[in-house]
């Protein structure tokens, strides 16, 4: 029976979430770069403190604790709640309508299969808005699906404004290890002391073309390559490090837009403590009120009449970067 799912632990809340957990991800250059540092939390928002320049975490407060100790005047304390991201999907029973299994588990069976190849395309968009939540963090706005509305401008909400630096990849006889040190001065001065290893660059296509044709980078590049020392970034892009920085270039698009407009590109730091981070807040169940977030949620319920079930997948990340100073905005002019 169709109903059978209903009662079988394996369809309930913990296991179904569980298992969207557990299905493969969809690749990703930021995450397999492992930039962000994640953290589930048992509420909807975080705090973010400053104090003299330097950014520190401090954690929520449950609404029925102890009230937070008043601040000095110097200390800034901003909060960030998470986004709500719910996708709904349905089984019915047409869809499983002349699949049998063998034993008893003849109408189990085929439901079983089809929830879980829902629950793995659902999960891969989850991955996909993740990704595109973190670059938006890289370069400082973070926007909605769409494209256009912002979720969240992190140069708007600490006060500041983002360093642009020109390139001139259009001049021949620009030097291009003269702009790297101007990158690299940049992001130490965002940073003031606080240590980071690398420095990472996310760029357009043309931007990453003029770069590499440039009189003073060509052979460099060729040298690069014919050493094989470009990392394996499958259909990601090209690879190219001078000055201290690595370039990557950033080609794909979303919605007919590139992900990185053709002319521009964002350095940015790696290794920085705490300075990329994603919290997972709880789900939008009664079960996991005041819980420690997990990045998916997933649930199913019968349809009216019993005539299908119904998938309900959910996540709630928040995306920050905690120094949006050390987040470089590059032009090719």
């Amino acid at each position: 029976m169709l109903s059978d799912i209903f009662t079988n632990p394996a369809f309930g809340l913990t296991q179904m979430t569980k298992a969207i957990n557990k299905a493969p991800f969809v690749p990703g250059r930021i995450r397999d770069l492992g930039l962000f540092a994640e953290q589930g939390v048992n509420t909807t928002s975080v705090l973010i403190e400053e104090q003299s320049g330097q950014l520190g975490l401090i954690p929520s407060q449950s609404r029925l604790g102890p009230a937070a100790v008043n601040l000095p005047t110097k200390r800034k304390v901003r909060p960030f709640a998470a986004v709500h991201l719910p996708l709904e999907d349905s089984v019915m029973s047409e869809t499983i309508q002349g699949i049998r299994a063998f034993g008893e588990e003849s109408a189990l069976t085929p439901v079983a299969t089809v929830i879980n190849q829902r629950l793995t395309t659902m999960r891969n968009k989850h991955e996909l808005t993740l990704e595109y939540h973190r670059l938006g963090a890289i370069k400082g706005i973070i926007l909605d699906a769409d494209g256009t509305t912002v979720i969240s401008n992190l140069f708007t909400v600490f006060g500041l404004s983002q360093t642009s630096i020109p390139m001139a990849l259009t001049t021949s006889t620009t030097e291009v290890i003269v702009k790297t040190s101007a990158i690299r001065r940049a992001v130490d001065n965002a940073l003031g002391g606080t240590p980071y290893a690398r420095i990472h660059a996310f760029v357009g296509s043309n931007f990453f073309d003029k770069l590499v044709t440039l009189p003073s980078t060509k052979d460099a590049f060729k040298f690069q390559q014919s050493q094989m020392l470009r990392t394996d970034l499958g259909a990601t892009g090209n690879l190219f490090e001078i000055g201290g920085i690595t370039f990557e270039e950033m080609s794909r698009t979303l919605n007919g837009q590139p992900l990185i407009a053709v002319d521009e590109g964002y350095a940015f730091p790696i290794g920085a403590p705490d300075l990329f981070l994603t919290y997972f807040a709880p789900g939008t169940f009664l079960e996991t009120a005041n819980t420690i977030g997990l990045p998916f949620y997933a649930k199913q319920e019968a349809m009216k009449y019993n005539r299908g079930v119904e998938i309900y997948t959910e996540s709630n990340p928040l995306n920050l970067c905690t120094r949006p100073e050390s987040l470089i905005k590059l032009t090719t002019v």
